[in-house]
């Protein structure tokens, strides 16, 4: 059986014992950087586990780990390889495994780098390409680090730090993040959160401040599909990967349209999730936005679905999605429900348009029966002023506008005062 690991390089891999393992990190000398080396090595047969009666090398500050395997995933086992204790500490680590691994007080800390969280940028990350697919950490930390590629898909990540950190590409697919899990203060750029849970703590707004993966259909594109060297393994099959290969035009080779619909919907799920649980622990503000952000997908998905149907051709099912469009527009326009002064200009313009049509004393043939309907809709509204003869019906639509505005308004305030509550 021909098995490809996910960041692991084609260079073949030196199988190491323990005993071996030892020998050779005792043996290692620093180079000219002052900085030691592990590469190519195949270390899923080496005891980390605190039962080792071995004096078992644990200490990796400041070293340099290229393409090692200290666990790998085996769908033919449900046991965990058990490290524990491993300080990595100012290490640099690239095509790196833990899969399937149980992480336990393991040390991922690095020097904050200010500058790359202000920038978003991290052009020599400590940890690129690393693999904690279906894997249990506990009690490690990653506290002002940054990380690039990274799959923790299937893992529990419970009572772990992930603080000050940038995180780029991160797929957290199924990931449940438990007890006092913290996120204070890091980023996750083109991060994927399908389906995760949290069970306390939860990855903020403000830990997204571009969103996840999926608002872009060409990130997800590159995120899922183009990154060849990182395999995601179904847990529960026989080394089969998940068809995630999106539909493509064969001229193009870009996403058909129901390839972005599945994308988008996607995008709205998480956001949909994130929005309760902001909402569930008073996180009002942020639910907010996560609702926000769920619409401007959820118009994308009809956007695309608009292409679909039209090649299908669904033309009542587009008719559909034009109304859907619309009605996120005006919820947009409307300011989402939170926002005051999108209300308070809309208030304003019917104001200064009313003053404009009465200004200029503009006015239509009226019936008898639309003067009656505007004295009823003016009296089911409460007391009004007498309108000039001729501008019974706009005065009718004025006061409706301005009362639906008024009470409207009246909402945006008392969420406003809820979210700083």
């Amino acid at each position: 059986m021909v098995i490809e690991y996910s960041f692991i390089g084609e260079k073949k891999l030196k199988k190491v014992s323990t005993d071996e393992f030892i020998v050779l990190v005792n043996n290692t000398v620093p180079d000219s950087n002052g900085s030691k080396t592990l590469r190519d090595l195949d270390l899923t047969e080496v005891d980390f586990s605190d039962a080792c009666e071995k004096e078992i090398p644990k200490d990796f500050k400041g070293w340099t780990i290229e393409n090692v395997m200290f666990s790998c995933f085996n769908p033919l086992s449900a046991k965990k390889k058990h490290l524990f204790g491993l300080s990595f500490k100012n290490s640099k680590l690239s095509r790196v495994s833990f899969a399937q691994a149980f992480l336990e007080r393991c040390n991922f800390d690095n020097i904050e780098d200010k500058d790359m969280l202000k920038n978003e940028l991290a052009p020599n990350p400590y940890y690129d390409q690393v693999d904690f697919f279906l894997s249990k950490l506990s009690y490690c930390r990653f506290c002002d680090c940054s990380m690039v590629n990274a799959d923790f898909r299937y893992s529990k990540v419970e009572d772990c730090t992930m603080r000050r950190s940038l995180y780029i590409n991160i797929d957290c697919y199924m990931c449940e993040f438990k007890g006092c899990t913290a996120f204070q203060r890091s980023k996750f750029l083109k991060c994927s959160f399908t389906n995760a849970a949290f069970e306390n703590n939860v990855v903020r707004m403000e830990n997204l401040p571009k969103g996840i993966v999926q608002d872009d259909v060409d990130d997800y594109d590159d995120f899922v599909n183009q990154r060849k060297e990182w395999h995601r393994y179904n847990p529960c099959s026989d080394y089969s990967e998940f068809l995630l290969n999106a539909k493509r035009n064969e001229k193009t080779s870009k996403m058909t349209a129901d390839a972005k619909m599945d994308v988008h919907w996607e995008a709205v799920e998480v956001y949909k999730q994130l929005s309760g649980y902001y909402a569930g622990m008073g996180l009002n503000g942020d639910s907010n936005e996560a609702y926000r952000k769920m619409k401007y997908n959820e118009r994308l998905f009809h956007y695309a679905s608009i292409v679909y149907n039209w090649k299908k051709g669904r033309y009542l099912s587009i008719l559909h999605n034009i109304g859907n469009i619309m009605l996120i527009r005006g919820i947009a326009l409307a300011g989402f429900g939170y926002k005051f002064k999108a209300v308070f200009w809309w208030f304003v313009a019917l104001v200064a348009f009313y003053f404009f049509l009465f200004q200029i004393n503009f006015s239509f043939p009226q019936p008898e029966w639309l003067i009656h309907l505007s004295y009823s809709i003016n009296n089911s509204l409460g007391p009004v002023a007498e309108y000039y003869k001729g501008h019974e019906f706009l005065g009718s639509v004025q006061s409706t506008l301005g009362v639906l505005l008024v009470g409207f308004l009246g909402f945006v305030v008392a969420n406003k005062i809820r979210n700083s509550s």
